[in-house]
């Protein structure tokens, strides 16, 4: 699903390469692959992440209330693109779950031109504002016999217009622009259609997104994130809220003995996203009669140590980790090995943005 139009659809060739780009809440990712005998390659990657927010709560490239500052950000974005080394111009951009309206609709068999026509109609019943103060796009997720699951996705048109000024200030061909859940399961999803629910947790908000027969059905977000985690360690420790971001890092839920307090700070956060990511899937299994039967931990914070195992622990789901290089997916040099196991989770919405226009 793309919220733009694409902009290589009318010729003949494509680029090479792409890069995706998601820009976070605290942190911008960008992930430049190319696809090639039938394999998606990293030929570029980088990270900036604005700590900031771990000292002032409203210090944040973008939140739910706060809207992300375009001349700013394409200078942050800019720089990045030329400290990362990537020379790919052609972009697909992120939009986040906060950011936008969803929701999934039945519809009787009919023509993509009758459901176009008739979307719009649906779509009153959930965007919370005037249709003509947003941007509207589906996608067929399910047919069957005398049905169709039809996922709709509302971005208001400011945001829209927002991420394309970013792109023009930051000397980008924008093709396409998609919610975030559509690219992680793009990147995560693609070979696996068994239902599932994606766990992502950011640096301000963690979002859950239930894909089944490798679609995206459902997609929801809470303000408890990998930040929080940071502060309780800094508040529980009065110590400085940087040095608990490197302890987070470096200790998660197995910490060294003597600094177990640690990890206990963490619980009850953790089991906040727990129990959130089962609430999830209960609503859905009641709505649908559709059971999730795995769990998929990705973002930046699923590589805190110890987490899977102790997500895993007692579960009655499958847990694993969400990392598309250690899944096999995309391929890159052995030297970057290190530390693309440390960063690979955080990439995955990236590489899901820059999969959209490289694979035909």
């Amino acid at each position: 699903m793309a919220i733009l139009s694409d902009l290589f659809s009318k010729f003949s060739f494509l680029p090479k390469k792409f890069v995706g780009i998601d820009i976070g809440t605290t942190s911008i990712k960008v992930a430049e692959l190319h696809y090639a005998d039938g394999v998606f390659h990293l030929t570029g990657y980088g990270i900036l992440t604005n700590y900031g927010h771990l000292e002032r709560i409203n210090d944040a490239i973008q939140t739910r209330t706060f809207k992300v500052m375009e001349e700013n950000t394409a200078k942050l974005l800019e720089a990045l693109l030329k400290h990362a080394k990537i020379d790919a111009t052609n972009a697909v951009m992120s939009v986040p779950a906060f950011s936008a309206f969803t929701t999934t609709v039945d519809f009787p068999v009919m023509s993509r031109r009758e459901i176009a026509q008739s979307v719009p109609y649906q779509a009153r019943q959930f965007v919370p504002v005037p249709l003509n103060e947003v941007l509207i796009d589906w996608q067929i997720v399910e047919e069957s016999v005398g049905k169709l699951v039809v996922l709709l996705v509302a971005i208001p048109n400011d945001i829209v217009g927002r991420y394309i000024k970013i792109a023009k200030l930051a000397h980008l061909k924008l093709s396409a622009m998609e919610l975030e859940a559509i690219s992680l399961a793009r990147c995560l999803m693609s070979k696996d259609p068994t239902p599932s629910l994606l766990v992502d947790i950011g640096g301000r908000s963690t979002t859950f997104s239930i894909t089944d027969k490798t679609t995206v059905r459902l997609t929801t977000s809470i303000d408890i994130s990998g930040g929080d985690l940071s502060q309780v360690i800094a508040t529980g420790l009065s110590i400085d809220p940087f040095r608990a971001e490197e302890i987070k890092k470096a200790y998660g839920l197995k910490p060294p003995p003597g600094q177990e307090s640690v990890a206990h700070l963490m619980l009850p956060l953790i089991e906040t996203i727990k129990s959130e990511s089962y609430r999830v899937i209960e609503n859905y299994a009641r709505r649908t009669g559709v059971r999730v039967s795995q769990i998929v931990l990705t973002g930046g914070s699923a590589n805190l140590p110890g987490l899977l195992e102790y997500w895993a622990k007692d579960s009655p789901y499958k847990v694993i980790k969400g990392d598309p290089f250690e899944l096999g997916y995309i391929k890159y040099v052995s030297h970057l090995a290190p530390i693309i196991k440390e960063i690979g989770t955080s990439l995955t919405v990236a590489c899901g943005l820059a999969m959209r226009n490289l694979k035909i």
